[in-house]
């Protein structure tokens, strides 16, 4: 895998509000408020994939190594960032089956609040700690942080299916994880950010998917649609 990201952000506050970061931003405790930022990197990895479907996957593997690399040269931010995942998906009967992944990221430098807002992936990025994506007892984009890890699994049962028309699919998952700002990352259970629940997946022909899933967790009950699989 090798590429290229371009990204130009603005992370401003709420209008009219007074939260945290516009407090922050009035006492000159945070200097990027308001502020437009290019992030520029290069980056390049490892892929291997054996999975039989890319879309609603029952078996195989998905494992990636991701590295990337940004100077200030070519931007604004100087930053290195290395994520590693993978993913694997066990059919325990015709309708069953049992899928985990794990995913790690850990950012060095002195990247941006958007650069660590961005989780690595070979398709497509996911964005933050939180949402149907990542942590599905968890708000979209809850928590972001320098480095972090999550854990998923998940079992997944075909109610009714007809074979490339569709297929109504029974989710229940058990979400798990945490983030680092400004600390030592290590690998402990200590501040992890547990959740769990129950959701239905509806494909359409053999691309198309939408559902819902219902997690409870540290904010209480969290609804996610989704279009397509978390993982």
């Amino acid at each position: 895998l090798g590429g290229i990201h371009v990204e130009r952000w603005r992370v401003d506050t709420l209008r009219n509000t007074t939260t945290l970061l516009a407090q922050q931003a009035q006492a000159g405790l945070v200097g990027f408020v308001n502020q437009s930022t290019n992030d520029i990197a290069f980056r390049f990895g490892l892929v291997f994939d054996t999975r039989n479907d890319e879309v609603a996957p029952r078996s195989g593997v998905l494992l990636q190594a991701i590295h990337a690399l940004a100077d200030s040269a070519l931007g604004d931010l100087s930053y290195q960032r290395t994520t590693f995942s993978a993913q694997g998906y066990v059919p325990m009967h015709e309708r069953l089956s049992v899928n985990i992944r794990g995913f790690v990221q850990h950012t060095s430098g002195t990247p941006g609040i958007g650069t660590i807002d961005l989780l690595e992936q070979s398709d497509a990025p996911l964005i933050g700690m939180g949402g149907a994506r990542t942590h599905r007892a968890l708000l979209d984009r809850r928590f972001i942080g320098d480095d972090l890890y999550f854990f998923n699994l998940d079992a997944r049962y075909i109610l009714t299916q007809v074979p490339t028309l569709y297929t109504v699919t029974l989710v229940g998952f058990y979400d798990t994880g945490r983030v680092f700002f400004a600390e030592d990352f290590t690998f402990t259970t200590k501040g992890l950010k547990h959740g769990g629940g129950a959701g239905i997946i509806l494909q359409i022909f053999r691309a198309g998917l939408l559902g819902t899933t219902l997690g409870f967790g540290p904010d209480g009950g969290v609804l996610q649609f989704h279009t397509k699989w978390s993982f």
